[in-house]
């Protein structure tokens, strides 16, 4: 639950062929204020690994291509941690993973527009 007793869900699919594919809910106010679709695919005439991401808002309508930043590159892993960024001067997406412990991850995005950085942290729990 987010400080501000928002509720972010995410979900992923065990890796299988070139990908894996997840999706996220966020709720606020017990409302679903927007959806993600993602997936991490080996694109290798686009640079290699990329985390893609998709979004709509609460009644499913998808945002226009131009709120969405593209995809974002894989630039580093090492063991328990990915980084992806989409390096795009005008709208720049940072995706950070971090594997704390089995059942914990923590995912950072920061989202720089205008000047200005927004950054969304997230502690997830692993449920079986």
């Amino acid at each position: 639950m987010g400080k501000d007793g928002s509720i972010e869900e995410e979900y992923w699919s065990a890796p299988e062929a070139d990908s894996l594919v997840g999706h996220c809910r966020f709720i606020k106010d017990g409302k679903t204020s927007f959806y993600e679709l993602l997936s991490i695919v080996n694109l290798p005439k686009s640079g290699g690994i990329v985390l893609q991401m998709k979004h709509c808002d609460g009644a499913f309508v998808a945002w226009d291509d131009k709120d969405e930043a593209g995809n974002c590159k894989l630039t580093k892993l090492s063991p328990g941690e990915a980084f992806f960024d989409n390096n795009n001067p005008h709208h720049r997406v940072t995706v950070s993973y971090k594997c704390k412990a089995a059942n914990s991850l923590s995912v950072v995005v920061k989202d720089t527009q205008g000047g200005k950085t927004s950054t969304f942290p997230f502690e997830y729990k692993r449920h079986l």
